[in-house]
This record gives structure tokens, sequence and C-alpha cells, in this order.
């Protein structure tokens, strides 16, 4: 075998931002991740679960 080819990898770290600029990372990132784990380094911090939650649903 000499070639690896991975469809749809995994992010482990990425950041998504928030407002105008959630959309476009949101899409950006389904099209190339099967799946992700979003770290929110937003301004402000998300500090609460009530914090998160709303984050969620926003992505």
């Amino acid at each position: 075998m000499q070639t690896l080819h991975i469809t749809r990898p995994d992010d482990w770290h990425i950041h998504l931002r928030d407002g105008d600029a959630l959309t476009q990372t949101v899409s950006d990132a389904s099209r190339y991740f099967g799946r992700a784990i979003v770290m929110p380094n937003l301004t402000p911090p998300v500090r609460k679960l009530d914090e998160a939650r709303a984050y969620h649903e926003r992505i």
C-alpha cells in the first residue's frame, strides 16, 4: 500500500468563532470533516452551561 486516503477526517480542536464568521466556518468545517470537537474561543468566554447550550444552538 503506497497511499492512504482519508475521506472525511475528524478535527479534534476547531474554533468556529461566532457571529457572521460562524456561518462560514461551520460550512467549511462540515465540508471537509466528518466530526469536530468545538473549542468556543469566544469573547466573552463561555463559562456557564446555559452559555454553552446557547452557543450549541447557534452552531
